[in-house]
This record gives structure tokens, sequence and C-alpha cells, in this order.
């Protein structure tokens, strides 16, 4: 019977860290597709692949192309298999399917196991020397040759040839060939009239072989340089868009190449890369494999695959760190090898065995059965877990979720199933989550943190408790669990109370998040043993993108991005949230936030919450950071239109306030000018101060 999936498509754009210089111009960024193949009947199968043409190089680089990627979706998913043969026009898109397939019928395995894949051994690569200018190509080469790369690639024909003559040159003095090789890829810059020359001298310096001297679809001319040239040549560009096996054939004895270069998202997937490798070993022509500026998702199935292959010459392969905004990766280079970390295989569950509830194994249908009894009695958390794991078993790829409301309503999303799996193996990875391990869930299923915690429950295959969400969750239990979310006032009042404090020693790792931690609780928390673990995200990043140490020697403000997350700040300051994995498009917060060299940020406060205060801004945190040493009860600071200042700073405290503490308060600008007594400080549903409600309050009843 066909395979039943749904197939996720993602658009996204990547950044060059350096514009690259290619034959075709400077590039910048480079748009590919993600794709995510999810069973509809396998629990939690899913594979993912990239489809990465290049601009005016590809054959399948059209303008219809998201579209045209869309529709073999649709179909696909409609004829519950993939027809091959239409793709096999398409190369990038064909390999990004094989990718996702593969992956997919691996269960997260792309290609079998080899030394490569176990970390073993590394596959030899050839540095890569962009075109730039004389002093630019210079100081790459220098780089890479004290990095212990001993072949190196460099990209020709966009200055004069005396100039690349020279540059190759210097380098052969200083390193002979048997210490270096040389390759150089002109990318079709020469005429075939220059070309017997230029190759001539470029063959004096012990060149290794040059890709593609001429442009593509010159075959006689390209074959008389084959046959003349003391400098061996390898095709690139001469195979795109070639597909029949009889022209295949034809081409290569024709021209009778010295190598082919072969890159899958440009030569007809893996398997017509496969297919070009048949051919040319038939007629003892070299080849080697190369990737075409894929990101890491493309990049780690390239590598896989080359490690399956057998080839001792030096690849072209990477690490894509040409791109600022990459995805996660295993990838790593030492010396000139390329590595992968060895991982654990991802954790599933197969369908029969179900998953874990309060101690006991269900499938669906058994806990329907059996819900409600003495073994699951019936209560307000099981009937919320209940509406939300009948809506996961639907075989909707989507789930409608919201956001917690933090600056007004809560409003919908509807999100693929296929990315809170993603974000749940990734929270699975980070803690090191494993089959078994217990975990407690006391937050409203109505929150994406609620509903990302039993996701990863049946996806990790945890034993997964449930608790009342209320402020107590610690509340007569003798459990220990090994991972627990929670938010900042259930941390809090767990601290108060001995033996709920004593079951929070007992947790190994407690996941804070919702709301910031005030100072006071950061200050308390440093007493715990347990790690405390600061987390940053959205409803829209299907939780948590970014983790911070709150506690312990490793304690930071500074938040790391999750692998394959990338933040930047739009021109206010604003933290924007790059997720292809997670979200279909880069999400823009209000939260000001600064971001360090090493990428990781901190959050200075809300873009909402600030104050124009006599030509002065400051933000509402900010301050309420600085007035915190000063004020033990809880407070917030707000601002009153005013009419000399333009707005006035309004502190609001629970309960009655002494405003002499503040007298040696400094900068004067920042001191609060009006004072609001509340009994208690209003909060939306998730525990977060209801600023917008705040401000209405003091605007409403006045100021002392």
């Amino acid at each position: 019977m066909p395979a039943a999936f749904t197939i996720d498509v993602t658009p996204h754009t990547l950044r060059f860290i350096k514009p690259a210089g290619t034959s075709r111009g400077i590039m910048t960024t480079h748009k590919v597709w993600y794709i995510c193949l999810t069973s509809t009947s396998i629990p939690y199968r899913q594979g993912w692949g990239e489809c990465a043409p290049l601009p005016n190089l590809s054959v399948d680089d059209r303008p219809d192309y998201d579209a045209l990627l869309r529709s073999f979706c649709q179909r696909f998913e409609k004829e519950k298999c993939i027809d091959w043969d239409a793709l096999r026009p398409y190369p990038s898109i064909y390999v990004g399917f094989e990718t996702a397939w593969s992956n997919y019928e691996g269960s997260g395995k792309i290609y079998q196991e080899t030394p490569f894949s176990k970390g073993m051994s590394g596959i030899p690569i050839n540095g890569l020397v962009w075109m730039g200018s004389y002093e630019s190509m210079a100081q790459q080469v220098d780089n890479l040759l004290s990095r212990g790369f001993t072949c190196v690639k460099l990209k020709i024909g966009s200055l004069r040839f005396e100039d690349e003559w020279s540059l190759v040159r210097s380098i052969r003095k200083r390193f002979p060939a048997s210490q270096v090789q040389l390759r150089v890829d002109a990318n079709g810059a020469y005429t075939p009239t220059q070309a017997g020359e230029y190759l001539q001298r470029l063959a004096e310096l012990d060149i290794h072989s040059i890709e593609q001297p001429i442009k593509a679809g010159q075959w006689s001319d390209m074959a008389a340089l084959a046959a003349s040239s003391p400098l061996p040549i390898a095709l690139d560009e001469e195979l795109i868009g070639i597909h029949d096996p009889q022209i295949r054939a034809l081409l290569l004895d024709t021209i009778k190449p010295a190598f082919l270069v072969l890159k899958p998202s440009l030569h007809g997937g893996f398997e017509g890369c496969q297919a070009w490798i048949r051919l040319a070993e038939e007629r003892q022509i070299g080849w080697w494999v190369t990737s075409a500026l894929e990101s890491n998702v493309g990049l780690s199935a390239i590598a896989h695959w080359c490690a399956t292959l057998g080839n001792s010459l030096h690849q072209g392969l990477g690490t894509g760190s040409l791109y600022e905004n990459n995805t996660e990766t295993d990838l790593f280079i030492k010396g000139e090898r390329l590595f992968v970390k060895p991982s654990d295989q991802e954790q599933t569950i197969p369908a029969q065995t179900g998953f874990l509830l309060n101690g006991h194994r269900y499938d669906w249908d058994s806990l329907q059965a059996a819900y409600p009894s003495d073994t699951c009695p019936k209560c307000q958390e099981m009937d919320a877990l209940m509406a939300f794991l009948a809506d996961w078993f639907q075989s909707s790829p989507t789930l409608n979720i919201y956001t917690s409301g933090t600056t007004g309503a809560p409003s919908r999303l509807i999100v693929q199933k296929s990315r809170m799996i993603y974000s749940a193996r990734q929270t699975l990875r980070r803690f090191n989550l494993k089959p078994g391990d217990d975990c407690l869930l006391c937050l409203p299923l109505e929150f994406i943190a609620a509903k990302m915690m039993v996701v990863r429950a049946l996806v990790g295959g945890l034993n997964l408790w449930i608790k009342q969400a209320d402020g107590h969750p610690f509340k007569a239990t003798n459990q220990s669990f090994r991972f627990v979310p929670l938010v900042p006032l259930q941390l809090f009042n767990s601290l108060q109370d001995p033996s709920e404090r004593a079951a929070l020693e007992r947790c190994e790792t407690i996941l804070i998040g919702g709301a910031p931690l005030s100072p006071e609780l950061e200050q308390a928390i440093q007493a715990l043993n347990t790690p405390v673990i600061v987390s940053y995200g959205m409803a829209e990043t299907l939780s948590h993108i970014a983790l911070r140490r709150a506690n312990g020697p490793e304690a930071s403000n500074w938040y790391s991005p999750l692998p394959g997350i990338h933040v930047s700040l739009n021109p206010e300051g604003c933290l924007k949230v790059e997720a292809p994995m997670l979200c279909q498009r880069p999400v823009q917060t209000h939260d000001v936030a600064e971001i360090d060299a090493t990428g990781r940020f901190r959050i200075l406060g809300r873009l909402d919450n600030l104050i124009n205060t006599g030509g002065k801004k400051i933000l509402a945190e900010t301050l309420e950071s600085l007035l915190a040493s000063y004020i033990r009860q809880p407070f917030a600071v707000t601002s009153q239109p005013d009419a000399k200042l333009s707005h006035r700073v309004v502190l609001v405290t629970e309960g009655p306030f002494d405003r002499s503490v503040l007298s040696t308060f400094n900068p004067a600008w920042m001191k609060p000018k009006a004072y609001v007594v509340v009994n208690s400080l209003p909060r939306t549903i998730s525990g977060k101060l209801d600023r917008n409600a705040l401000h209405q309050l003091v605007n409403v009843s006045g100021t002392l």
C-alpha cells in the first residue's frame, strides 16, 4: 500500500557573510527551499531535504520555481508516492526529494553507516579561494595553507590572466607540487582562442587540473583542448542539463576529459551523479564531488553520500560557513578533512508501543478507552490533554495554536505538526532526554510551552506526569523528575515551602519560560543546586529558540541561540529571529536587544515599553532592573502624559511604599515622578506582567 505523507515547503534566503565572487557576478544571497516529508501513519517519521538552484546556472532556475516545487508536493501527497521520472529534468528538486526520502525511509539516517557517519574518519577536502582582488585571493591562500590544506582550488577568470598567473606562481614558488596540489576553476571564462595559450602557461606551474576552461556547449573546441593541452581538463558546467544516458556517453567519448566535477544539485541528483560516475569509470576518467552553495541540509546529505563512494581524491565540500544564517550542522573541519559529530539516532516511538503517561503505557485508542477510570481519573488537566491529543492524532498536517497575548488579545496561528516534531527533537537533543525519562507537565495546555512538552514526550518516549497547572507544582510529591518546564511564579512559590523546595532540588533540569525572571528571583535561585535554564521563544517559534543558564558557575544574562537559529537587529534595535525549520518566515519581535560577536543576545526590554521623558528615553524593563536594588516589594513602572516632560515615570507597587528609599537613586531624570499603590499587579493568564492593563490602570485611577 502506498505510504501516506504530507510535504511542507519552506523558502529560505541565505545571506553570505562576505560577497561571493563567481563567474556569474557577485552573490550576496542565495534562495533555497526546504522540504519536509512527514508520515501520516508512522508516528514521528519525517525526512528533510533541500532544493538549492543556482541563479543563472541551474537548468531548473526559473521564475516559477516555487510554484513548480509546490505543485510537485501537492501531486505527490495526493498520489502517495514520488514520481522520480517527472523530477528528472529538475536536478535541484530531484536531489531535495532524494535527500528527504532517504532521510524519511532511514528514520533520520540519510545513507548507510560508514566510518565517516560514525565519526571515525574524515573526507579529504580542498580549500577554496573565491574570486576577488589579487590581495584578497592571496590572503585566502595563506589562510588555507596555514590551516593545513594540501589541496587548494582557486576560482580564476575575473582578473587579468597575468595577475592570476602571478598569484599561482607565487604559491608554487613557496610550495612545490609535492606539498600542495593546486586546482583552478575558470567557469568558462576563456574563449577557445585564448584557452590554448593560457592552459600551456598554467601547466608550467604544475597545476593539477582546470575546470571548465571555456563555456559549456562547445564540444568540438573542448575536445580539441583536451587532446592538446598539457593541463588536465575537468568538466563541470558541461554536464548541466544532460539527462539522457546516450548523450552523456557521447559527451564523454567526444571530449575525453581527464576528470568530472560532480554536483548533485546541478547534475541530476545523487542518482544522476552515480550514472556519470559509472560512465566515467568505464572510460578511466577521474572524478570528485563538489557542493554547489547548498546550506547545511544539502551539504550534510552530499557529505554522507560522498562517504559511501570510496573516492580518495580531495572533494569540494565544507561546512556552510559562507552563510551568516545557515541551518544547524554536525559537520566540522579538522586540518583538511571534513568530519561529522556522531550523534545518537533520533528516538522515535514505533506505532505499536504508544506513549507513557503517569507511569502507564497507552496508545491513542487505549487511552480513550481508559479515560476516565481509576487508573486515569478525570480532571481538568486530563480533559485538556485529551483535547490536544485528539487534534494531534487527526490526519491534518496542521494544528491551531494561540499566542500568549503579551501585547494584546491572543491570536490564532496555524502551524505544521512537522515543525513541532522538529522543535521537540531539538529540545530532546539539547537536554539529552531519553525514552522513559520522567518529566512533569504542570502548565496550562492552551499555551505553546505545554503543547510542546506533550510533543516532546510523544516523540522522545518520555514518561509524562500530569499535575495541576497551579502555582505549586511540587505540592505533595515525592517524585524526582528529569526535566520540568515552569513559569517564574511556580519557581518562586516552590522556593518558599521546604518540602516543595526539596522536590525542586530533586529535579535534574528546570526550564523557565513564559515571563522574565525578576532580579529577586534570579538572586534566590543561586542557592539551588538544580540547574535553572531560562528560555527565550514565542508561539511563532514553537517554544524556545535560545537558552541561558540562570544559576551556578555558568550563569549568564546572555542567551545562546539553538543550532540553526540566527538572530539580528532591525533598525530600531529589535530582535529578528530566523528559524527556517520552525517557522515559514522570519519573526520580527518588539524585544529591544543587544547581540555580541559570538551571536549571543540579551533582552533589554520591549519597544512598546519605551518611556520618553523630558526628551530622554528609557525602557521600562531597564529602569525596573535599576530600581530593583532599592525596592523589596513587587513593583513595575509605566508612564503618564505630562505637560512639561511629555511623559513622566510612574512607579506602581503592591502595597504602601516609602519613597525616601529612592532619595539616593540616580540619575534624577529616571526617578519616578508619580506613585500608585495596588493590591496586586495586573498579569496575563500566562503570568506575565500585563503592561497594557497597568498603563490603563494608572491613567484611569490617577497617581499620588
